[in-house]
């Protein structure tokens, strides 16, 4: 019985633990690469088809065979597409408190994910204190807060079930759009949803923090 006593904490951390995993509906990815190495038949969107001028919405859009629909609420109804150069187009917004809302996904689609940063007035990428980002599936919301986003900052969402919405926006800051570069849609390759390695690490560390409560108490109790 005392055997059964001192592990029974372990046992229940573990199954909590594994249990919330097995039940979150949303997996979030901060890696591109870990992200596309859990999804199947992925299509990209990279926006280059765009001319950097107001563009109205709502845009009938594509990423790979998946389609899907943006638009941008709730001061314009215009996209104003940027670039540095000229010929890497990113998909951005005419009004900077605007909020971009991806959705009518395709069919099955239950992964998302793309590069969100900042960009200026005159659609050129710069600095952003954060940019916040929302994916909806049918159990919920999903809030990520990126900070200081820049080109490479990639956040990715997948479901075990299938996506509703994906949406971003900037918020109150000056002088700051909100932008998205490279969109992906897929499926997700059979088998359960795998979480990042960093994920796992702090799994792992929650379970030594119990392992060594444990040891304490043994002792005490001696």
């Amino acid at each position: 019985m005392m055997i059964i006593s001192k592990f029974a904490p372990l046992a229940l951390a573990m199954s909590l633990a594994f249990g919330s995993a097995a039940q979150a509906a949303i997996t979030v990815y901060t890696d591109a690469a870990a992200f596309l190495a859990a999804v199947d038949n992925f299509g990209v969107d990279d926006f280059n088809d765009l001319a950097v001028s107001s563009t109205p919405g709502p845009l009938s859009r594509s990423a790979g065979t998946y389609g899907y629909t943006a638009t941008v609420g709730s001061e314009s109804t215009n996209f104003f597409p940027g670039s540095d150069d000229g010929t890497d187009i990113f998909l951005s917004t005419n009004n900077r408190f605007d909020t971009v809302v991806l959705d009518g996904f395709a069919p099955g689609i239950q992964a998302a994910g793309g590069f969100f940063f900042g960009s200026d007035i005159n659609g050129f990428t710069t600095a952003a204190t954060s940019i916040t980002i929302l994916a909806t599936d049918s159990s919920g919301t999903v809030t990520e807060i990126a900070l200081n986003p820049t080109t490479s900052t990639f956040r990715g969402f997948i479901t075990d079930s299938t996506l509703v919405s994906l949406s971003f926006l900037i918020g109150d800051e000056i002088g700051v759009w909100p932008s998205l570069d490279n969109l992906h849609l897929g499926v997700v390759a059979d088998g359960p949803v795998v979480p990042e390695p960093a994920t796992w690490a702090l799994m792992i560390a929650g379970f030594g923090m119990v392992g060594a409560a444990m040891r304490r108490r043994a002792v005490l109790t001696a």
